[in-house]
């Protein structure tokens, strides 16, 4: 797939991109206030699901890791942009809490483990998971503005459009979210026995 396939799909949802992104940050900084407002009742629920979550996570090799990262991020991104078809408003939905999970998340890592820990654990999120989270609501939100047009205006384009959201995940998101996985089942044993750490004093 040539690379002006993609470069010309991402400047058709270049817009929504923008006005996502901006959500996200929004959302993080919602969810770090929140945390930072009621630290002892947010420390307590996320600590105890933390927990919950970690200690599997802990047991397993990396291969096993990444597979479990992998599908899970699939998954999600597969929601991200069929949910589009309601109305684009589940993929709105699934960025914002993200970013309101990421906020509570950062707060928690920042003042249990310093700055260095933060961006540790941060790091393989923004480099490729993020952004295809990103990419997957905005296809989904591109989706349902396609089926608006259809039935609004009997535009013949849906067809083609849902192609090209195919293609670009095929050939854009799928390989950010095997990046994304393949790091994080590298780095985040490391982060993960620094947590798991911490539950244990």
């Amino acid at each position: 797939m040539p690379p002006n396939f993609i470069k010309n799909y991402l400047d058709k949802i270049k817009n929504i991109n923008i006005a996502l992104s901006v959500l996200f940050f929004i959302s993080i900084i919602a969810g770090y206030i929140l945390a930072e407002n009621n630290p002892e009742k947010i420390e307590k629920i996320f600590i105890e699901n933390l927990k919950d979550m970690l200690e599997p996570a802990l047991k397993l090799p990396s291969l096993k890791l990444f597979e479990f990262i992998f599908l899970k991020n699939l998954a999600t991104a597969i929601i991200a942009v069929l949910s589009g078809i309601i109305f684009g408003i589940i993929p709105i939905l699934i960025i914002f809490i993200n970013g309101l999970i990421l906020g509570i998340v950062s707060f928690i890592f920042l003042r249990e483990f310093g700055a260095i820990a933060l961006l540790s654990g941060l790091a393989p999120h923004g480099i490729f998971e993020i952004p295809a989270l990103i990419f997957s609501a905005a296809s989904g939100v591109w989706l349902w503005r396609s089926i608006y047009r259809r039935i609004i205006y009997e535009e013949k384009t849906l067809a083609s459009e849902f192609k090209l959201i195919i293609k670009f995940f095929i050939f854009a998101i799928i390989p950010l979210l095997f990046f994304a996985a393949l790091i994080e089942s590298f780095a985040t044993p490391a982060i993960l026995s620094t947590v798991k750490s911490f539950f244990n004093h």
